[in-house]
């Protein structure tokens, strides 16, 4: 069914979830929808949240995690909205995420999500980002695919980001494809990126009429 929420967590140890976390029909027939007013989806206040296998959409602001220790996200569509502040220990994984505004200010591991059609994954703050960014397929996003990120970068898929691939990511970057990336300007594939850079197919990515490559 489909469900006209906006969920505030203020108790720890809280698991919320669909009947089949692993059955996309399931998931596409359990949907949290967000409101217009107030504006956020799913608000965390508490530790050791677990949300799994929904579609969650509606709320422009989407899902604030607030740095709370301990979140898990998984098997889930996210189709509006953002997802806002994941805390070093948390988890965002086998996620289908469509939201415009991207995952931002994310720590923790992020591993085997669709990260598409939105800004990708970024540091809105002068902190960046340390995720774990791991096999996931990071494509189509109107944003740089991942920027101002210290965590390990391994085994993505980057494709066709019209922000461009990678910036100021200084940690590992090993064994991704990083490919068909656009921009305007400040270099479209992999651009000012100091860490470990191995074994990656880096391959026609274009700076546009009236940019410069880097």
């Amino acid at each position: 069914g489909t469900y006209p929420e906006s969920l505030v967590f203020e108790t720890d140890n809280v698991t919320l979830r669909s009947e089949d976390p692993q059955d996309a029909t399931v998931v596409a027939a359990t949907i949290l929808a967000g409101p217009l007013s107030p504006n956020v989806t799913i608000d965390l206040q508490a530790e050791h949240i677990r949300i799994a296998g929904l579609t969650i959409q509606g709320a422009n602001e989407g899902i604030q995690l607030h740095f709370e220790r301990f979140p898990i996200l998984e098997d889930c569509v996210i189709t509006s909205g953002k997802i806002v502040q994941l805390h070093d220990n948390g988890v965002i994984r086998n996620c289908k995420i469509t939201v415009e505004g991207g995952l931002e200010n994310c720590h923790g591991l992020i591993q085997g999500n669709e990260i598409t059609n939105g800004l990708g994954i970024f540091s809105s703050l002068i902190v960046p980002c340390n995720a774990d960014v791991i096999e996931n397929l990071i494509a189509a996003n109107s944003g740089r695919g991942i920027s101002s990120c210290r965590g390990l970068i391994e085994g993505n898929a980057i494709l066709r980001n019209r922000g461009g691939g990678l910036l100021d990511c200084n940690g590992s970057i090993i064994g991704n494809r990083i490919c068909f990336n656009t921009r305007t300007d400040n270099g479209a594939g992999v651009r000012a990126c100091n860490g470990l850079i191995e074994g990656n197919i880096i391959f026609r990515n274009e700076v546009l009429p009236g940019g410069h490559n880097g």
